[in-house]
């Protein structure tokens, strides 16, 4: 055993050695209440605590060779996280330069990026994306993720290739002038097919965000626009925010939120969200989150 231990020391040692490694994560917890209809629960909800390893390696010629495994887990109560495996965020190789990168494995999609940059609430807790546009899936696994940067422009595209058909392919453009950026992206499996076009930007102390989505499927089409706000008081490190969105169905939602700075990493938040939908729900949370 005690060889065995010296080996893998010697191992993480050479890594070490021969590229450049961080360690990183969040923790967040909420105490929270949800009312959907008449049933209302409290309960302690984590869905966004996560772990993870960064470590490159300069290559010369401009490239970077590139790692990341991250790993989400359920702070308040690990032992009922069954689903947590090493790498359900993101697992991905890759190289990189400064006008672009080609990375293998597992991450975010391109499409669920374009809805999370024009989120006020960054499609983390309190947020109203998933009621008023349709993600359609968060992460792409088995899958080939591009980025090539020209000027104030970045495509960006990704495929699946899971040999089991069902491949979906996402893409994006995203440019910016000054203050504001804007994004297109698209996403297609099978005769799913969905668009959003998104832009932010600052306006006097305050930054703005709207979002459309044009979604069709087997079931219809369906049109989502959401818009939101977010302000840093002067006075105080408190940041106030809210969004707004309305969806094909007479679907409506809000949601208000302010995240006051104890530090750097740790901060206290509070949001509220209000979906009218053919079930209403209501959700009111505290949290508390440290980064490191």
């Amino acid at each position: 055993m005690k060889k065995i231990v010296i080996a893998a020391a010697l191992a993480a040692a050479s890594i070490a050695a021969s590229a450049q490694v961080t360690v990183y994560g969040m923790v967040r917890e909420y105490v929270d209440n949800t009312k959907v209809g008449g049933v209302s629960t409290t309960q302690m909800v984590d869905d966004t605590s996560r772990i993870g390893i960064k470590a490159s390696e300069t290559l010369g010629n401009g490239l970077t060779a590139r790692i990341v495994v991250e790993t989400g887990f359920a702070a308040n109560d690990p032992a009922t996280n069954a689903d947590t495996k090493l790498g359900n965020r993101q697992s991905t190789v890759g190289l990189a330069s400064k006008n672009g990168s080609v990375d293998f494995g597992r991450k975010t999609n391109t499409f669920f990026e374009a809805i999370d940059a024009n989120d006020v609430f960054t499609t983390d807790y309190g947020s109203i994306a998933g009621d008023i546009h349709s993600v359609r899936t968060v992460r792409s696994g088995n899958a080939v993720f591009v980025n090539y940067t020209y000027g104030p422009v970045t495509v960006a595209y990704d495929r699946t290739a899971s040999g089991l058909g069902g491949e979906a392919t996402s893409y994006s453009a995203t440019g910016k002038l000054g203050p504001v950026a804007a994004n297109i992206a698209r996403f297609e499996q099978g005769v799913d097919k969905s668009t959003v076009l998104g832009v932010r930007g600052s306006y006097a102390g305050t930054n703005l965000f709207a979002s459309t989505s044009f979604d069709s499927s087997i079931f219809g089409d369906v049109r989502g626009t959401m818009v939101g706000a977010s302000r840093q008081l002067t006075v105080m490190p408190i940041v106030l925010k809210a969004s707004y969105g309305i969806k094909t169905g007479d679907v409506r939602a809000f949601a208000l939120g302010a995240d006051y700075a104890l530090s750097k990493r740790t901060g206290v938040s509070v949001a509220y969200r209000n979906v009218n939908d053919f079930v209403d729900t209501r959700q009111l949370g505290l949290g508390l989150t440290h980064r490191f």
